[in-house]
């Protein structure tokens, strides 16, 4: 299932339990009317469930520039927060470590497992046996949930960068889509255990290449500066 579009800014709450202030990138529903959510947030925007896979924010001190003036802020951490039908919030959960990571893309696979990807800054949680042992500089982040906010494997892609998309096919693997600090698209297909890519490959042009959507048949939405954009397919 392709990753929704829809965006909120959430004030989303079941006996105190839920969203305050956060900005969501996007959302996504399944077929019993649930809703699943990734954004950033800052410490103290979310209130984590009973038994989350990160209760507290990954810390860390950042910056904000408006020039000439520097400020430090607290780090914000990607989060995924599930929403049943009737707007309780079935788990909460940040994401993250002591840089910024951002939630941008979720996606759903056939099983009910939850597809969470975006960008870190570097330092983000990876579990034993992913495809990087730790994050120590920006990229992007691919993360896997059951349907009750287990986390099944996170993993971090270097030299890949933020804007990923993300799609899921019926066998469970994930395609992440996006650019390259040489400006290149790259399209990629993980292993269904996130341990290893299935395959990886750069998508060149003139300039500026980034990849834009991506669903699980193979075939992405290729935008390039100079011609305003293509579809091809990535087999």
């Amino acid at each position: 299932m392709v990753a929704g579009a829809f965006c909120a800014r959430g004030q989303v709450a079941s006996g105190g339990i839920g969203l305050r202030n956060v900005p969501f990138n996007v959302s996504v529903p399944d077929r019993a009317g649930n809703l699943y959510f990734t954004g950033s947030a800052a410490p103290g925007d979310i209130v984590p469930t009973a038994g989350a896979v990160q209760s507290q924010p990954g810390g860390g001190v950042c910056f904000t520039t408006a020039i000439p003036v520097v400020f430090t802020r607290a780090c914000r951490d990607a989060v995924l927060e599930k929403i049943d039908a009737q707007g309780n919030v079935v788990f909460a959960t940040y994401l993250g470590g002591d840089t910024d990571d951002s939630g941008s893309q979720i996606a759903l696979g056939a099983a009910g497992n939850i597809y969470v990807a975006g960008s870190t800054g570097g330092d983000f949680p990876v579990t034993p046996g992913a495809l990087a042992p730790g994050a120590s500089d920006k990229g992007v982040f691919l993360a896997k949930f059951s349907a009750d906010g287990k986390r099944i494997f996170s993993t971090y892609l270097p030299g890949y960068f933020g804007g990923a998309v993300l799609a899921v096919d019926s066998a469970g693997s994930a395609y992440l889509a996006g650019g390259t600090q040489t400006d290149h698209g790259f399209v990629i297909r993980m292993k269904a255990d996130g341990s290893a890519m299935a395959y990886n490959t750069l998508i060149a042009g003139s300039i500026g290449e980034a990849i834009l959507a991506i669903v699980a048949d193979g075939y992405v939405t290729h935008f390039e500066e100079t011609t305003g954009g293509s579809t091809i397919a990535v087999k």
